[in-house]
């Protein structure tokens, strides 16, 4: 139960909680499979994730490699720099402790031949920056030399997510291949060592940058694991299952964030002169009860079933609706008054291309109002959560609603500033109803006062963040040829 409530307090229990459920794992470097055994082991008493999956392990030592036949369930020696399978083959591949043993121009390109292999998720671990090692660490086995090291930022620009392990990088000395030494080497000691170490490992977690180890994930979204193709066909599916303005007004909190983009929006439009555009539309609702507020609207969805729901159950003759992407708009620019993208930036690859055909796209003095819910809690948050042992599942939730990109509240304000004169931001937060979310409502509250009166910015929690913006451009007669490439 230690494990399953307190995971982060384990390397076994992070690295289990990170790993999705595969069908099968391919495990670079497996060595002597002392590291998969401890896992499955692990994964028998808590979680089954790898129960049913298919284990392959490669290594380039055979000595090694013959004890962890015992371990996996086929075993390849070969070198890791000419990995010998078809792009997507596995669902999971791991790599512990093993891109520090390869040069840096080795690793790059090893790291670009895993992305290719891996269909779901990578996991990669290794020390934080250099560590000493003693000489007869790798007289047995030359391939153990390490030959290169890596800070956690540098394996954040390759698009992994870092986490820190075994706590403070202070605590330790040289790392051998049996053991790993604290700075102080007594008996006495060793105990207070371990208790420090598993302490630390919470502040570490959100911290590598001090970790003794950093454990570095890449989950394959759908954005990058699927063709557009697939991509176009997994939306299709989701609109055939799912009604989605039905689920949605049903939460309080979503009744209350449509409420807010209404009244913003008929602030906006005024006299109904106008020409209005809503990106990722659904069934088409907001447009439905806007009709009386504009000249004309039009709205596109990528969903086929959302967007023949729309023209099925809205039957306005100033709405018209068509099948498009927000990533290739189908309109000449200076096209419309108002544009509105709600809860649309979390599920864009590349936001900026968007907004930029947005500021194309807008009249003068043309209004964007967008919203997005892909927010990153705050610090305080996290460890709270981490500390109940249920801030992993939520990761896994906002992976689930197809969250691509996660934004703070300053970085998503940075975004629309880029392009557009923000006018006004509004945050809107869920209302909590279990006890202890309602301690985390509370501390929300707090927080907010305390940045608004002495920072200037409010943290909006688990909640939605709306800006109202203008476009920049006031001359619009002069369109830039990304614009017209669009």
């Amino acid at each position: 139960m230690m494990l399953r409530s307190f995971p982060w307090m384990f390397s076994s229990g992070i690295i289990l909680s990170k790993v999705i459920r595969p069908r099968n794992i391919l495990d670079i470097g497996c060595g002597d499979g002392k590291t998969f055994y401890r896992l499955k082991l692990v994964d028998q008493l808590f979680s089954n994730k790898l129960t049913h999956a298919y284990l392959v392990g490669i290594d380039i030592y055979m000595p090694w490699l013959k004890e962890a036949k015992k371990v996996y369930d086929d075993v390849v020696c070969c070198d890791c720099r000419f990995l010998p399978f078809r792009n997507h083959a596995f669902d999971v591949v791991s790599a512990f402790e093993v891109v520090e043993h390869l040069g840096k121009e080795d690793a790059y390109k090893f790291l670009r031949d895993i992305d290719n292999i891996a269909k779901k998720q990578i996991i990669i671990s290794t020390p934080v920056m250099k560590v000493i090692q003693p000489s007869d660490e790798y007289e047995e086995n030359p391939f153990q030399k390490h030959l290169s090291s890596w800070h956690p930022e540098e394996m954040k620009t390759l698009g992994f997510k870092v986490i820190g392990l075994r706590g403070v990088k202070a605590l330790f000395g040289e790392v051998r291949q049996t053991s790993i030494n604290y700075r102080i080497e007594h008996p006495i000691f060793r105990p207070f060592f371990l208790i420090i170490k598993k302490v630390t490992q919470l502040f570490v977690y959100h911290f590598p940058q001090i970790a003794h180890q950093q454990l570095c994930i890449k989950n394959k979204t759908l954005a990058n694991k699927m063709s557009s193709r697939m991509l176009f066909e997994h939306y299709q599916i989701e609109g055939i299952k799912k009604h989605q303005f039905k689920t949605e007004i049903k939460h309080p909190f979503h009744r209350k964030r449509y409420a807010v983009l209404i009244y913003l929006l008929k602030s906006v439009l005024g006299k109904g002169e106008g020409l209005m555009l809503d990106i990722g539309c659904a069934e088409g609702y907001l447009m439905h009860w806007l009709h009386n507020y504009v000249k004309m609207a039009v709205g596109i969805d990528i969903s086929i079933p959302k967007i023949k729901r729309a023209i099925k159950e809205v039957k306005d003759p100033n709405v018209n609706f068509i099948v498009a992407s927000f990533d290739n708009l189908p309109f000449r620019p200076n096209s419309f008054d108002t544009i509105l993208w709600s809860e649309g930036p979390e599920h864009a690859t590349e936001p900026e291309i968007v907004l930029n055909q947005l500021a194309c796209l807008l009249r003068r003095n043309g209004i964007l109002i967008t919203s997005t819910m892909g927010l990153k809690p705050p610090l305080y948050y996290r460890l709270f959560r981490q500390l109940i042992g249920v801030y992993d599942k939520e990761i896994q939730d906002w992976e689930k609603w197809g969250h691509i990109t996660i934004f703070t509240p300053e970085s998503f304000r940075k975004l629309i500033s880029k392009f557009f004169k923000i006018e006004e931001v509004i945050f809107l937060r869920p209302p909590f109803v279990f006890p202890i979310l309602k301690i985390q409502h509370l501390l929300d509250n707090i927080m907010c006062k305390i940045t608004r009166n002495y920072i200037g910015s409010a943290w909006p929690g688990f909640g939605c963040i709306i800006i109202v913006a203008r476009a920049k451009c006031q001359d619009k007669s002069v369109v830039s040829k990304e614009c017209i490439d669009t």
